[in-house]
């Protein structure tokens, strides 16, 4: 797997990751337990940080292309 295609598969698996920590955040926070919704808010920002980094390293690999 080529630079290019490998960035743009973490991008899209840390984009899934995001979204299942806010799903699971959701379902704490509706549970009233607030330290587990914590933890699943603080991955799912981590996990779109890391995301966003992944998405620029792709479309600077597609611009210098």
């Amino acid at each position: 797997m080529d630079k290019k295609s490998s960035e743009f598969a973490q991008t899209v698996l840390f984009g899934i990751i995001v979204f299942g920590q806010i799903f699971l955040a959701n379902r704490y926070y509706s549970r009233d337990d607030l330290i587990g919704m914590t933890i699943f808010i603080i991955v799912a920002v981590l996990a779109g940080i890391a995301a966003f980094g992944h998405f620029f390293a792709w479309r600077n690999l597609s611009k210098n292309k």
